[in-house]
């Protein structure tokens, strides 16, 4: 009888893009962008899960900025771009990952009071779980320009 597999914990990011893909396309120009993209979308999400051990400010940043880079200004839309993250306790199912942590961050996205947060904004909005956004808040990242959403347990920039 095999034993399951461990849960890890993983830095995981999921994204609404527009155009869909910018994800998948940044984490292309940069090989080591240290990120497993999962094969399996339900929907038009992308995700992404991280190596254990990966410095979790640094990649927050570069794809927070290589993502915004790419997505297109839109005036008017109704629903920015958003792009969420979320650390937690990850595991290998197939050929992609599940656990708390995925069901977490795709939720962020999803949250409707997250929704009402950031309409208006006409780029990319950056989602972070509290907790993420407290342990990286102290790793360096800026915390200009976020506001805390507590009804979502979650901070927002854009």
């Amino acid at each position: 009888m095999s034993q399951p597999q461990p849960g890890i914990r993983r830095l995981c990011v999921a994204a609404l893009t527009c155009p869909p893909g910018l994800l998948s396309a940044v984490c292309r120009l940069r090989a080591s962008s240290g990120l497993y993209l999962s094969a399996e979308a339900p929907d038009d999400v992308e995700m992404g899960f991280a190596a254990p051990g990966i410095h979790e400010a640094a990649v927050v940043r570069w794809l927070t900025w290589a993502v915004g880079e790419l997505c297109p200004d839109r005036p008017g839309a109704k629903v920015p771009a958003k792009m969420a993250f979320h650390v937690g306790i990850t595991k290998v199912h197939g050929e992609g990952f599940g656990g708390a942590a995925p069901l977490r961050v795709r939720a962020l996205l999803r949250d409707p009071v997250i929704h009402s947060a950031v309409a208006g904004c006409h780029r990319l909005a950056v989602i972070m779980s509290e907790g993420l956004y407290d342990d990286l808040h102290t790793e360096g990242l800026a915390s200009r320009d976020w506001r805390r959403i507590p009804a979502a347990r979650a901070w927002v920039r854009g």
